[in-house]
């Protein structure tokens, strides 16, 4: 809560849990809502995935973690040990009452999900497609990392993805597993939902927003973008026209931001210097304000707004650098 972070999921490795009882514990329910969810990890043999919303079930194994293989038990002891399909644990996971999402997290390196199934992002498609998922529309593309980190990797494979006609959506989380080397809320994903008040939100409410595109990515940074009247995560026609994009660029006036980089059908198309005569005089959290011009192409596109600086968020986030970036605004001819 002292980071900002309103609504902290808690993400346990196969067991099903949230932050409410602690929230209580400290009466600051004013501040934080917590939610429950779980990091799938399938044993590192095809990756860790978060699942959320999740309501812990104190008389369940692991409080109700979802199962990715069979095994036998004392009521089944013929069962076989077998690790299920990827497609097949989603599928089951998603049928659960509290109907969440998959998220595919740190989607590369190591026994991951995107290496594991043989991902090309110049095609958008699998090697191995009896494992990938064709219904998954969340991914962590920032994964205690920022977008110059991951511009080659895994923005790269967002961008294959969404090229391929997959509406794809980024998530930012600062997987902390200590204080000291990985502080919470770098990166964080931003939520639009109505309200400002941790209260009125429900698990469902994030769910369906996140599902929807209607976020931000944020490591210090928060970009904001309009098509005309269409936000990130909706869809507006014009494809293969010129059009103008409305951006504006937030970031604590102590937080380094110098440069707005603007992505088309998954390529960078400009990259607009942002210095200190940009900043808005009368606000000046206001780092950039304008408008810049897109092209998709003329089967339909997508466009991507990021920005980010060079120096590191010292002393808060060390050795961090500050980006923020928009969820893909949608052209359809």
């Amino acid at each position: 809560m002292a980071d900002g972070v309103e609504l902290p999921v808690r993400s346990d490795h196969e067991w099903v849990a949230d932050f409410s009882q602690e929230i209580a514990q400290l009466g600051v329910e004013a501040f934080a809502s917590g939610i429950g969810s779980i990091e799938l990890t399938s044993f590192e043999v095809w990756g860790h995935m978060g699942v959320f919303p999740m309501t812990p079930d104190p008389a369940a194994v692991n409080a109700g973690a979802p199962k990715w293989q069979t095994f036998p038990t004392a009521d089944r002891p013929d069962v076989a040990m077998a690790t299920l399909s990827p497609p097949s644990v989603f599928d089951a996971v998603r049928a659960r009452r509290e109907a969440p999402v998959v998220i595919i997290n740190h989607p590369r390196g190591g026994a991951n999900y995107f290496d594991y199934v043989g991902f090309d992002p110049a095609t958008g498609l699998a090697n191995t497609a009896a494992a990938w998922d064709t219904k998954f529309t969340l991914v962590e593309v920032f994964n205690n990392s920022g977008w110059q980190d991951n511009r080659a990797r895994n923005v790269n494979d967002w961008m294959g993805l969404l090229r391929a006609g997959r509406k794809i959506f980024a998530v930012g989380s600062s997987d902390s597993h200590g204080i000291a080397g990985s502080p919470v809320g770098y990166p964080r994903t931003c939520l639009t939902l109505g309200t400002d008040d941790p209260r009125q939100v429900t698990g469902n409410l994030m769910r369906d927003q996140l599902a929807a595109g209607h976020a931000a990515v944020s490591g210090g940074i928060y970009v904001s973008a309009q098509l005309g009247q269409t936000v990130p995560g909706d869809t507006t026609t014009g494809a293969g026209s010129p059009q103008m994009v409305d951006v504006t660029v937030q970031a604590a006036t102590w937080v380094d931001v110098t440069a707005l980089e603007v992505v088309v059908d998954g390529e960078t198309t400009d990259v607009i210097p942002i210095t200190a005569a940009d900043t808005d005089k009368t606000n000046p959290v206001i780092r950039w304000r304008g408008q810049v011009p897109v092209q998709t192409r003329a089967t339909g596109g997508f466009v991507v707004i990021a920005a980010y600086g060079d120096q590191p968020l010292e002393p808060v986030h060390p050795g961090k650098i500050p980006f923020g970036v928009t969820e893909p605004i949608f052209v359809v001819p």
